[in-house]
């Protein structure tokens, strides 16, 4: 019986990743192009990359680029509509205007690069070319949305709400980041595939190392993606504590670690070779006019009081559920989702949070392997917000000095949820069975997906 329903939810989680891939891609095909989370830079990017053409300083659009911005443009994101129908910026004035992604790091690129190419060698060009890079989301969303039910069901063994939630819930994720092309894409996916293949207890040193590969491009894909940093050595926490095994986990630790820093560093000596700066963010940091606070002052930061702090974590839930993207400069929001994104995060969060206390050894273990992840990635938003003066940058900026982008910290997508569910379940009163708890975790997805439809609808159906 046990053996037929694992069977069963594998099979279940097979048609959800599908399901989930299919409304990805028709998303993506149905809004238009350039959003404003800086799709047009990442595009430029993508056809660099394509013609093997990596930057070696802060570059301006390409003429390719710039034809086809103009050729696929849609102004509606930013602009009122009857100004987005007037604004025709010619070619010649993207040109002109510096690519602030120039530096960033390189996998995202050249993945979506070669599949921009190959889609080129099938006979697309123009806005299908282009489009086909936003349906590889698709595809990317499919295999995160298995790998998401496989790290579930490993993490909390015999937990079916989160085993089968995790995938439900990201079948309907309204988290638009996945809509356009950018490089937070693939973060999630790099992020849960190296968590899927971190050993907890006794294993080979070439397991380790695969891990250890994993991480490294999601380091690549994102900086931000520290937290799976932070999950490696809380893992590794665990297996040294249990006492045994400790000659293997020191050689797959030191398998793991040089798998993670030898990409990561050629990178990083590539860019202080060619521009004395190994980040490559010293360009664009200049660009956007931000310059370091005084250490005498960050406890002067906003964050530091209730209304602060309460924007900055209610913000970043709401943008983690639903992203950034704007139509007519107004955020593609619901008042009521929100409330429920911010809320109920906020609780089960907390929940999840007092639970480890009271959680069986391997139910602990799991719990502080996802805390790790996603306090090390809200860490390192918290310190770029108070560690920044952003002068007139317009976001973030001055009267709102808080950096709340949640596609940033994406590669903890997966530790998110798991806990989301794992406080949610843990609310639920004992005679509820698994029936029940299932239910309602598909009737939250469904309503997530229509909430979805609605705030998309005037970008995909009112253009």
């Amino acid at each position: 019986m046990k053996r037929l329903t694992a069977r069963n939810d594998r099979r279940l989680i097979a048609l959800f990743a599908i399901l989930g891939g299919i409304r990805v891609a028709l998303l993506s095909a149905g809004l238009p192009f350039w959003n404003n989370v800086d799709e047009k830079a990442h595009a430029d990017m993508v056809m660099r990359y394509a013609q093997f053409r990596i930057p070696d300083r802060m570059e301006r659009y390409s003429p390719e680029s710039a034809s086809l911005i103009v050729a696929c443009d849609c102004n509606e994101y930013i602009l009122p509509r009857e100004m987005a129908l007037k604004y025709h910026p010619p070619a010649s004035a993207y040109k002109e205007i510096y690519n602030l992604n120039s530096l960033q790091p390189p996998a995202y690129y050249a993945l979506a690069g070669a599949w921009y190419r190959a889609s080129r060698a099938f006979g697309l060009s123009g806005c299908p070319a282009m489009a086909s890079v936003r349906a590889l989301n698709g595809l990317l969303f499919a295999i995160l949305i298995g790998v998401c039910g496989a790290l579930a069901r490993r993490f909390y063994p015999g937990e079916r709400v989160i085993g089968l939630g995790t995938p439900i819930l990201l079948m309907a994720l309204p988290q638009d980041l996945f809509y356009s092309i950018n490089a937070d894409v693939p973060s999630a996916l790099l992020c849960a595939s190296a968590l899927l293949f971190l050993p907890t207890g006794r294993a080979a040193s070439n397991r380790w190392a695969f891990a250890g590969l994993l991480a490294s491009l999601a380091l690549l894909t994102k900086y931000s993606n520290l937290g799976i940093l932070a999950s490696g050595l809380a893992v590794g926490w665990w297996a040294w504590r249990d006492g045994r095994n400790r000659k293997m986990l020191s050689r797959g630790f030191i398998f793991a670690g040089i798998a993670v820093a030898l990409p990561v560093l050629a990178w990083l000596a590539h860019n202080a070779f060619i521009l004395g700066d190994p980040l490559g963010m010293r360009g664009k940091i200049a660009w956007l006019g931000w310059t370091p606070r005084p250490w005498s002052t960050l406890l002067d930061h906003p964050l530091f009081t209730m209304q602060g702090a309460a924007y900055f974590f209610g913000e970043l839930a709401r943008r983690g559920w639903r992203g950034e993207l704007v139509w007519h400069g107004m955020p593609m929001a619901n008042g009521l989702s929100d409330g429920w994104y911010t809320w109920s995060t906020a609780v089960f969060l907390v929940v999840a949070f007092i639970g480890v206390i009271r959680s069986a050894a391997d139910k602990r273990m799991a719990d502080s392997i996802n805390f790790a992840f996603l306090l090390a990635s809200i860490a390192f938003l918290v310190w770029t917000s108070l560690s920044w003066d952003f002068g007139n940058c317009p976001y973030p900026s001055r009267n709102l000095p808080y950096l709340v982008s949640a596609r940033l910290i994406s590669g903890g997508l997966t530790p998110f949820v798991m806990l989301y569910l794992r406080g949610f379940d843990r609310l639920c009163p004992p005679r509820w069975g698994f029936g029940v708890r299932i239910s309602l975790v598909g009737i939250l997805a469904f309503a997530m997906f229509v909430s979805d439809l609605i705030i998309r609808w005037p970008a995909l159906f009112l253009k």
